[in-house]
């Protein structure tokens, strides 16, 4: 899923359950892997490659395609940030859904960092680890060719999250 959709998704979790800002910040990290079990496509990374000398493992391109990654995923994740905000500013448990939705996004922080730093083991047990969840190749490729699905499925999520999160919180507007 996009960053947007774990975003809104983690935050949702955070408001509607009455729990502790870390509780929703776990709550959400466990959600992304939920999420990403979904079918669905994600931006293609331009800054990823194969580094064949590493036995196939994805090495990160540093160059002006990492900034263009940089940039659609940072709008992205920003969107999300925003429309949360937006619809949360004045609930009491806004450090809650805050955390959730970091919560949510932060898998992907983290497969950033083992593309930034692929010899460090943790983030590469992290890398595998990630993998396990996100849904299979074929039927990623399914969805890569189908986008519209792609959009509807990630886009029926967010609404279902933002539902959740009117019908939890009072909108300030």
């Amino acid at each position: 899923m996009v960053l947007s959709v774990h975003t809104l998704v983690g935050g949702a979790l955070g408001a509607v359950l009455p729990v502790s800002p870390l509780t929703a910040f776990a709550i959400g990290f466990i959600s992304h892997f939920v999420l990403d079990a979904i079918p669905h496509s994600d931006y293609p990374l331009q800054s990823i490659s194969k580094d064949r000398e590493d036995r196939g493992q994805d090495a990160m391109v540093k160059d002006g395609r990492l900034a263009h990654d940089l940039f659609v995923n940072g709008i992205d994740g920003i969107l999300g940030f925003l429309i949360l905000i937006s619809l949360t500013f004045n609930a009491h448990s806004l450090f809650s859904i805050v955390l959730g939705a970091v919560g949510a996004c932060f898998p992907d922080g983290l497969q950033f960092l083992h593309f930034m730093f692929p010899k460090v083991r943790w983030l590469r047990a992290f890398k595998k680890f990630h993998g396990i969840f996100h849904t299979p190749l074929k039927i990623e490729e399914f969805m890569k060719k189908h986008i519209a699905l792609s959009i509807l499925v990630q886009g029926a999520t967010a609404c279902i999250a933002l539902l959740l999160i009117i019908k939890t919180i009072p909108i300030p507007f």
